[in-house]
């Protein structure tokens, strides 16, 4: 945890030979700037510039080191596992997790132990960046424009997103009585959530094409 906030004092830490590289942070540092300048030119107030920037980099650094945050708030409650390595930790999720089942067809037979733990790694951390897109989807699209924020949500038909929601329950809780998946972990309900949102929005989409 201090080694998270030390980086975000410091702008993502004093080393520029690992992690966010000297280009990134010029990148990220002009972005930051850009949007800052656009707000004060938009609102003329410095105030709402300050905070737009701030926003941002705390919406980038949190992006950057998702990583880094999900081990340690997974482990606020577990001081006896603050010292194992962060790579052991998604090593086990990985394999102790739908994540192992959903990743390769053939499993750890098609690749080595190293290239597998990457692709379950990049679908874990898509699964979350997924979330995270989808939420501030609709916050923004609340902000910009929430009268046909509101028709198009009650347009949805809910009675049907419901029967196909807990069509998607069943299914996932019969599979694991009979014995898919013996255990619960926090990844295997976020995977169900996205399954939830993925049909949600194709269902959405055949509403409004039609």
């Amino acid at each position: 945890m201090f080694y998270l906030i030390y980086n975000f004092l410091t702008f993502f830490g004093n080393n520029l030979t690992s992690g966010a590289t000297v280009g990134i942070r010029i990148g990220i540092l002009i972005s930051i700037l850009g949007i800052g300048y656009l707000v004060y030119l938009k609102t003329s107030s410095k105030f709402r510039a300050l905070l737009s920037v701030l926003f941002v980099y705390v919406v980038t650094f949190l992006v950057f080191s998702l990583p880094a945050m999900v081990f340690t708030f997974t482990h606020i409650t577990n001081p006896s596992f603050l010292g194992t390595e962060t790579i052991g930790y998604f090593d086990f999720i990985v394999n102790n997790t739908n994540i192992f089942h959903n990743t390769l067809r053939e499993g750890t037979v098609s690749v080595s132990s190293s290239r597998f733990l990457e692709l379950g790694f990049d679908k874990l951390m898509s699964q979350i960046l997924y979330l995270l897109t989808f939420i501030f989807t609709l916050i923004l699209f609340y902000k910009f424009d929430l009268k046909k924020f509101k028709a198009i949500l009650k347009n949805s038909r809910p009675e049907r997103i419901t029967s196909y929601t807990l069509l998607l329950l069943c299914g996932s809780g019969y599979a694991f009585l009979i014995g898919l998946n013996n255990q619960l972990h926090w990844v295997d309900f976020m995977s169900l959530f996205c399954l939830i949102i993925s049909w949600f929005c194709l269902w959405m989409h055949a509403v409004h094409t039609n």
